[in-house]
């Protein structure tokens, strides 16, 4: 195998793609925008113009405001979006989906703390909706508020004793708090009370990775039973296999995710490793044309397309793909032993 090789790792950790799987539904959003429209396309702005004339001669038409608030939000306007959503609460605060929608803006507009209490105010408001409770020990796990989401978890478990959801954020927060025994015996009671629950047994197969990779295998087919084309989850199973030297297999699955999302860069990427593993350049070559043509914008595509042209002696492309990779990243590591390698060969 080519040295250049030994120090570049496969793409995208195995243990980081595993979804976020079921609680991280308020984004992080970094944009701290002002309320400025002339980003909106002329749809939206259509329709912003026609809820700001109803909300001008309406100003208490709550509904309206949320609409506002929604489409501000979807645009990242989030101090417009909040005010709105906040005075529809004030003219009318029997809605709990507007109070999920707060508490959404204010997540992603780095006001956590508030976030949760609004969900507080609303649990208060409606104490037996399991939902709610379940956004509540969410958010709680977002900021790492640990026993705060496992008192919430477990009230919520008072009121719906065979919740698999409260399960599995109990599965979560153990193996937040790295207990890895708990966190199985969650998860399994939760894939118990339902068998179609993907986070959790995504979260075993993660789990039972290298510990017991016969298991492993049996929770990743479990959960390809429930989203057989979920290309996240995929992905994980196809890097799951490629760790364990499953290579075959691996390249099946990427050759799968292909086949439905022929855009999805990561399944060439690690399939031409795969390939190159196997000494097959010529085949890895053209999956890293492929990808190339997809991204001209990750120097790590040229160089490994600049190795497959120096093992099958085409030093010359070779040194143009090493080039290429150098403007992109003078900083990637054995890029300059790669030129001066294969100028040697082409005797410069």
């Amino acid at each position: 195998m080519n040295i250049y090789l030994k120090y570049i790792p496969y793409f995208t950790a195995r243990k980081y793609l595993i979804f976020f799987w079921c609680f991280f539904v308020f984004g992080c959003d970094t944009k701290d925008t002002k309320n400025e429209t002339s980003s909106f396309p002329d749809s939206e702005m259509d329709s912003l113009k026609i809820m700001n004339e109803i909300i001008s001669n309406n100003p208490k038409d709550a509904s309206i405001l949320i609409s506002r608030s929604r489409l501000l939000y979807h645009r990242n306007l989030f101090d417009a979006a909040l005010k709105d959503v906040s005075n529809a609460i004030k003219l009318d605060s029997t809605h709990q989906k507007w109070y999920l929608l707060k508490s959404a803006i204010e997540m992603d507009y780095f006001r956590s703390m508030e976030s949760i209490n609004t969900l507080k105010l609303a649990v208060r408001k409606w104490p037996e909706d399991t939902n709610l409770r379940k956004k509540l020990s969410e958010a709680y796990l977002i900021v790492k508020q640990y026993d705060e989401a496992i008192d919430n978890t477990q009230e919520l478990l008072q009121f719906n004793p065979q919740s698999s959801d409260a399960y599995t954020l109990l599965g979560i927060i153990a193996r937040e708090q790295k207990d890895t025994i708990k966190a199985i015996d969650y998860f399994s009671e939760a894939v118990q009370l339902d068998a179609d629950q993907l986070e959790a047994w995504v979260e075993l197969a993660n789990l039972q990775t290298g510990r017991n990779n016969k298991l492993a295998t049996e929770y990743y087919q479990s959960a390809l039973q429930i989203a057989p084309e979920n290309q996240n989850l995929l992905h994980s199973y196809a890097l799951f296999l490629q760790e364990n030297n499953e290579l075959q297999e691996a390249k099946n699955v990427y050759d799968q995710i292909i086949k439905t999302s022929p855009d999805y860069t990561n399944a060439y990427y690690n399939k031409g490793l795969i390939l190159m593993d196997q000494d097959s350049f010529e085949l890895a070559e053209k999956t890293f044309n492929t990808l190339i043509e997809l991204n001209q914008e990750n120097p790590k595509h040229f160089f490994y397309r600049g190795i497959c042209h120096e093992m099958t002696g085409d030093f010359e492309s070779a040194l143009n793909d090493y080039t290429k990779t150098q403007s992109l990243n003078p900083q990637l590591p054995n890029i300059g032993n790669a030129i001066q390698s294969v100028r040697g060969k082409l005797g410069n």
